[in-house]
């Protein structure tokens, strides 16, 4: 059996395509023999030696158990991912609160952190997050990338540039570690796709409901973002013309019933939390329950548009959402029906509820995705 050699613990080395390939199929489907990983990838029994030798002298992967095959055939060696042979730093900023997560190659959360920061601009974030790699870089093998998940406007240098590239950009020579930066639900979608409801399936939805309703999605195996890096907004696609309008002045959008404010103010009780206006939904409180419905109606459109458009294979909603998919799930499921075309069977409809360390998770996930 071949040992890691000394190189494994620096920095992200550089990997070919087919060893990326080879690298996540492990890493995603866990252990394979050799065989199958030849018949995954189309690569060649002497091909996939050569490459698997390099990703074992890294410590990437390991060589398994020997397991018998039937009949006469050979014994097939299996590989298996190492998933403390790097680590990944995730971020979730919210307002000035900074909470940071390290998993290991699997998605695994082996340690987490939170900060206030004095001052939410660029400068500040860059500090802090250079302050945590440095500290965390000794403790933690092969600490090779950086994701971020910002909640709404990211810090960034040029009041005129894109806030994505230029906050991208500055941790990236802050830190020294190569970065992603994600809005939320881009990452939750992409450690779905990885890790979760998406696990096996090329395409998905999620749509992340709270104050607003924002989508991610993953086309063909790609998490997709628009011009400047934006997720989906689905919040504004109608529902009833007639009906109630939502902040920006719509009337019967999907936000007007489905978002937290929304909810709240539907319950008649408008002193509310949203919390406590779903705690009486589920308690039977006629009026709450009646809002929660109608936010199921209207959830049920947007997600049979964005069936209809793209096809998806599997939509996740995650957030409020999900509680409002547990109480109206027969309102969700009649409206994607009576919107889905064509008719047929509806993908899977999947409930998330992720927490601060969730998306934290998540951005380290998509720091992963810029190296495998």
């Amino acid at each position: 059996m071949r040992e890691p050699s000394a190189t494994a613990g620096a920095a992200w080395p550089p990997l070919q395509d087919a060893q990326r390939s080879v690298l996540l199929d492990l890493l995603v489907h866990g252990s394979r023999s050799r065989a199958e990983l030849a018949r995954r990838t189309g690569l060649s029994r002497p091909t996939l030696t050569r490459l698997t030798r390099g990703l074992i002298d890294l410590g990437l992967v390991a060589e398994g158990e020997i397991l018998p095959l039937p009949g006469r055939g050979r014994p097939s060696e299996m590989l298996e991912l190492r998933p403390g042979a790097a680590h990944f730093l995730g971020v979730l900023l919210a307002g000035d609160t900074v909470r940071a997560a390290v998993t290991d190659l699997s998605g695994t959360v082996v340690h987490r952190e939170q900060h206030r920061l004095d001052s939410r601009d660029l400068t500040a974030l860059a500090t802090l997050l250079t302050r945590v790699s440095v500290r965390l870089t000794p403790q933690f093998n092969r600490l090779s990338a950086l994701g971020v998940c910002v909640i709404g406007e990211a810090p960034r240098p040029d009041p005129m540039g894109d806030d994505r590239h230029s906050l991208r950009d500055a941790l990236r020579q802050a830190t020294r570690l190569p970065s992603a930066i994600r809005s939320p639900v881009q990452a939750l979608a992409s450690a779905h796709h990885w890790f979760g409801a998406g696990l096996g399936r090329s395409s998905l939805a999620l749509l992340d409901v709270g104050g607003g309703i924002d989508c991610g999605l993953v086309l063909r195996d790609e998490v997709i973002e628009g011009s400047r890096g934006q997720a989906g907004r689905v919040g504004h696609l109608a529902v009833d013309t007639t009906g109630p309008r939502c902040d920006r002045g719509h009337a019967g959008c999907v936000a007007a019933y489905a978002t937290a404010r929304s909810l709240v103010a539907g319950s008649g009780m408008p002193d509310a939390s949203v919390a406590t206006v779903v705690a009486a939904a589920r308690e039977g409180d006629q009026r709450a329950l009646a809002a929660v419905r109608l936010a199921g109606t209207a959830l049920g459109v947007a997600i049979a548009h964005i069936v209809n458009l793209l096809d998806v294979e599997v939509v996740i909603v995650a957030g409020l959402g999900g509680a409002v998919v547990d109480l109206a799930r027969d309102e969700v499921g009649a409206a994607i029906d009576s919107r889905r075309d064509p008719p047929g069977a509806a993908p899977p409809l999947v409930v998330s509820a992720p927490g601060p360390v969730d998306y934290a998770r998540a951005a380290a996930m998509s720091a992963v995705r810029l190296v495998v």
